[in-house]
């Protein structure tokens, strides 16, 4: 019976991923650019233009002026090689990031539900599932960023720890070092994942005194557990220090304003989907460890959980954001927090189902249709308004590859798509994908002083809207007004068709339109 149910279950995993398979090769047979424009996030082709300049030995680069480290270690690796093997152009890279992509979603999705069907809650794998299906996670599977490559990392965490028991109290040296290997993984897929690292830690401690070992065990377990992590981590931070002297990313540290709070600790825009998501795991998590506690299980077995380290390690991630992240913090740094409610909720559901043994059916059904049904809706709402978008972004790359020559500089603050795809080299003026002087440079000199200086002859904006002739280029700062590149109508060369401004198929704003100026040094744009 266990063998037929398993056989079963096989065949309906196939063919979900045979229809998948079809669905995404249709779409890439009839229209692959239209496909990359809406799958791709913005910040994918970041990724995308780096890597492509590492593997042709030009260096980890996105502007080819600049060495840059704007990036998650993994995945950019992973990105490399698709580049270093796929057909020459900018199309099939692309392309192959998005297969690889959604198969590595496929990949959590079939984890996730071994995870909950066999070690968390029996009979309710299918609840576990559809929780992944929910926007944060479906589009953050999906898009072309390191978040497929965490989500997919923080589910063989979880599977490899329950399975063999990694995280346990008794484990021994040997499960602590793959514990900490795992977790290094983890980290290096997306490093705010530090926050796990420290999480895990502190509950193997407090798991560990309670169980009753001795501080000499304790310690010499999570040494075990920094050994592994280091295995993983230390080249990375090595690699960092030699080449830009810094251990963090550039990406990072120019939106934190740490250890100074930001001064603005408001909920707006995406931080609220990451304070909603938040609050769900920790009542979920809560709730676990209440029944725990009512049926009798040992405080250090539930503190050990891999579920509660996740949940309160994405709780941390959130207070930091919001404490610290002064502009910059998308919905998709939430894609964790995604994963962790899919894995928190399925437990509690089963004990609350216990005693509503009728209700079980209806409950799973109206779960699973609700979950899955959200998070296919806007999926398809956010292909479509990426296709828009994207569009007219790719109108102004095919112009710049025409109309200029292949040395010309391009400066723009959202600069992934038109940075790849235009082929030429184009400055990140927020500073992402830039290097760690730039910041610096731009506040001593100005920033009209760095734009002669690296030899900019053009400025774009992606969303342009004029005011009495003239559009405003904002460049965030940290906890201070942003600077301001003031573009007048008279020196525009192109302007893309209008971009509708929409948020879930609705109408948010006027339209837009991605326009090119002309920047010549001897009459740079007026600053604001």
């Amino acid at each position: 019976m266990a063998l037929a149910h398993g056989a079963a279950r096989g065949i309906r995993v196939g063919a979900f991923a045979v229809i998948a398979a079809a669905l995404l090769g249709g779409l890439l047979w009839v229209d692959p650019e239209r496909v990359i424009a809406g799958f791709l996030s913005d910040d994918a082709f970041y990724y995308l233009k780096i890597a492509r300049h590492i593997a042709e030995g030009r260096g980890s680069t996105f502007d080819g002026l600049h060495p840059t480290n704007g990036y998650h270690p993994l995945w950019m690796l992973v990105v490399v090689a698709v580049t270093a093997l796929a057909p020459a152009g900018l199309v099939p890279p692309a392309l192959a990031v998005i297969v690889l992509s959604v198969g590595m979603g496929l990949a959590t999705l079939a984890l996730v539900a071994r995870v909950v069907g066999r070690y968390l809650a029996p009979g309710l794998a299918a609840v576990g599932v559809a929780a992944c299906l929910l926007p944060i996670a479906l589009i953050g599977m999906t898009n072309g960023l390191e978040t497929g490559i965490l989500m997919l990392s923080l589910a063989v965490w979880a599977w490899a720890s329950l399975a063999g028991g990694l995280h346990r109290p008794g484990a021994g040296p040997g499960a602590a070092f793959w514990f900490g290997l795992l977790l290094g993984v983890v980290f290096l897929a997306r490093l705010d994942s530090a926050f796990l690292v420290i999480t895990a830690g502190g509950l193997l401690a407090a798991s560990g005194l309670i169980a009753g070992q001795g501080p000499a065990r304790i310690l010499a377990r999570l040494s075990a557990v920094g050994a592994g992590g280091a295995v993983a981590a230390l080249p990375y931070f090595a690699w960092n220090l030699l080449r830009f002297g810094h251990l963090a990313p550039i990406s990072g540290a120019v939106k934190s304003s740490f250890p100074e709070l930001r001064h603005h600790l408001d909920l707006r825009g995406d931080m609220e989907v990451g304070a909603l998501l938040t609050a769900a795991v920790l009542v979920l998590n809560a709730w676990t460890l209440a029944g725990d506690r009512r049926r009798g299980v040992p405080l250090a077995e539930s503190l050990a959980s891999p579920v509660l380290m996740l949940g309160t390690a994405c709780a941390l991630h959130f207070l930091h954001a919001w404490l610290f992240l002064d502009w910059g913090v998308y919905w998709w740094h939430f894609a964790a927090t995604n994963l962790a409610f899919a894995l928190a909720l399925p437990v509690p559901l089963a004990r609350w189902l216990e005693a509503r043994p009728r209700l079980r059916p209806l409950a799973v059904g109206l779960l699973v249709a609700g979950f899955a049904s959200l998070g296919g809706a806007v999926k398809v709402l956010d292909f479509a308004h990426k296709g828009r978008q994207h569009g007219g972004w790719m109108e102004a790359a095919r112009w710049a590859r025409q109309h200029t020559p292949p040395d010309a500089v391009f400066a723009i603050v959202d600069a992934g798509l038109f940075g790849y795809f235009s082929d030429r080299r184009v400055i990140n003026l927020d500073g992402k994908a830039n290097g760690y002087g730039y910041r610096e440079e731009i506040e001593r000199d100005g920033l009209e002083a760095y734009l002669r200086r690296t030899g900019v002859a053009y400025l774009a904006d992606i969303h342009c809207r004029y005011v009495d002739g003239a559009c405003a280029i904002a460049v965030q700062r940290v906890n201070d007004s942003p600077l301001l590149l003031v573009l007048n109508e008279r020196d525009e060369v192109f302007r893309s068709a209008p971009i509708p401004e929409r948020k879930l198929g609705l109408r948010a704003s006027a339209d837009t339109h991605f326009v090119i100026w002309r920047f010549e040094a001897n009459d740079p744009p007026v600053g604001g």
